[in-house]
This record gives structure tokens, C-alpha cells and sequence, in this order.
């Protein structure tokens, strides 16, 4: 069946729509960076009081690491595959990505909880080393959830073939943020393993 071919008006418009997407996605991206920017920057600032300990990083936070690359990888996989006019591909391996994210996660809860068995607590006035620490790999996990839904909604965009090689908008959109979720995590686990070396 075929189709009208787009008019140089509606070719424009669309473009334009998809520069605005883009933008609101860097602003958020950018306001998030400015906002775990400042709480690392308390977390320097504060590590000097009395009541501040250092504690060690639960060998599971670098599973969950590896887990979270594997899923950065399997959704640039997903990315290519919708170019490529694969829709279906890319909708199985972002399926792939939604399981390690979810992974992650639990992964990232099972070391709170070790942490929590071993004496650190979020609400702790002889050690608040453990409020900056929950809050900022909480934080983190709330916006990864809001990654998950982003990948779940767009596998099932792929499923039903709305990518293609010349309509693939959504699914970069979801892809440039789980990367930025990613490059966040190794910033983050990088920053609190020299900070509690």
C-alpha cells in the first residue's frame, strides 16, 4: 500500500517537533545532573564532620555496575536494530534491558540491605555518612524507574512497528536516557568508592 509522500511543510514541522523532544529531554537531563552535582558536593562538604564514617561498599553494588553496562549495551543494540528497520529485534532486546534494569534494582535494594544489617541507617545522627549515601543511590533508582517505564513503553512501540529507519524518534529518546542513568550510576559508585576508600 502506498503512501502520500510528506510535504517539505510537513517535513519541517516534523523535524522541528523532534528538536524540541530532544531539548526537553537535555534540560531534564541537565537539571538532573545539576541536582546530583550538588548533593555530591555536600557529600565533600560534610564528610569532615565529627559525625561522619566512613563504611564499605558492598561487593553486590559491583554487580549491579556490571549489570547495568550490559543493559546500556543491549539498548544501543535495540537503538541500531530500529534503524535498521528491525522493529521486532529491537522490541526483544529492549525487553532485555527492562529485565537488568529491574535486576539492577533489586541488586541495588539486597545492598541497602546489607548495609542496613552491618549499622548504617538513613536516619542516623551519630553517622550521617548513611543519609547522603541512601539519598543519593535512591535518588538514582527513582529516576531509573522512571527509565523502566520509558523502556517498557517503548518495546511496546517496537512491537507494534512504529520504528523504522525513518521514524525512530522515541525509541533514541529512551535510549539517550538509559545512558545517561548509566553514565550517572558509574559516576556515582566511582565518586562513593574514593570517598570510602
Amino acid at each position: 500500500m502506498n503512501t502520500a509522500p510528506i510535504s517539505e511543510n510537513e517535513l519541517r514541522t516534523k523535524k522541528q517537533m523532534e528538536r524540541a523532544k530532544i531539548f526537553l529531554l537535555y534540560m531534564g537531563i541537565g537539571s538532573m545532573t545539576m541536582t546530583f552535582a550538588g548533593l555530591t558536593s555536600a557529600y565533600i562538604v560534610q564528610e569532615g564532620q565529627r559525625n561522619w564514617y566512613n563504611f564499605n561498599m558492598p561487593q553486590i553494588f559491583w554487580f549491579s555496575t556490571i549489570v547495568l553496562l550490559i543493559s546500556s549495551v543491549l539498548m544501543n543494540m535495540a537503538y541500531n536494530a530500529a534503524q535498521k528497520n528491525q522493529a521486532n529485534k529491537a522490541g526483544k532486546l529492549l525487553i532485555g534491558v527492562l529485565g537488568l534494569g529491574v535486576l539492577f534494582t533489586v541488586l541495588q535494594i539486597l545492598g541497602w540491605k546489607e548495609l542496613v544489617d552491618g549499622g548504617l541507617y538513613f536516619s542516623d545522627k551519630k553517622n550521617i555518612s548513611g543519609s547522603f549515601f541512601y539519598t543519593l543511590t535512591g535518588l538514582h533508582v527513582v529516576h531509573l524507574l522512571a527509565g523502566l517505564i520509558s523502556v517498557i513503553v517503548t518495546a511496546i512501540n517496537a512491537f507494534r512497528n512504529k520504528y523504522s529507519s525513518e521514524n525512530y524518534l522515541g525509541i533514541k529518546l529512551t535510549s539517550y536516557f538509559w545512558h545517561f542513568l548509566d553514565l550517572l550510576w558509574l559516576y556515582l559508585f566511582i565518586f562513593l568508592i574514593i570517598k570510602n576508600a
